[in-house]
């Protein structure tokens, strides 16, 4: 990410989706978009973070390449909030909180599934 925008191609990470298919594995519960994409980097990096990574990635690569390109607009949007000052709440809120995040969240768990 550079200046609010995405800079170069996502590739799958192997090891992320690997990361992230061990986590849910051993019990450990995926987060809500909302948790991951507003919390300080202090508690993302608290608690799990292999494993929030690892989900972190999932989401970019699911908002860029899955749905046909349905939530690539609105990932760089929350991005360029977020570069031109906003919180993460206030981004977040602008952004993916009026989309309907729980369908979203729905086909990215089906994306990742399939990845």
């Amino acid at each position: 990410v550079k200046e609010g925008r995405i800079s170069g191609p996502v590739r799958i990470q192997t090891g992320r989706l690997q990361d992230l298919r061990t986590g849910i594995r051993n019990g450990w519960r995926l987060r809500p978009f909302r948790e991951i994409m507003t919390e300080s980097q202090l508690r993302f990096y608290a608690i799990d973070p292999e494993y929030k990574y690892a989900q972190a990635w999932s989401m970019v690569y699911f908002l860029l390449h899955g749905g046909a390109g349905r939530w690539h607009g609105v990932l760089q949007a929350y991005l360029h909030r977020l570069a031109a000052g906003d919180t993460p709440t206030a981004a977040f809120d602008a952004t993916f909180a009026r989309m309907g995040v729980a369908g979203m969240e729905t086909a990215w768990r089906d994306y990742v599934r399939r990845l």
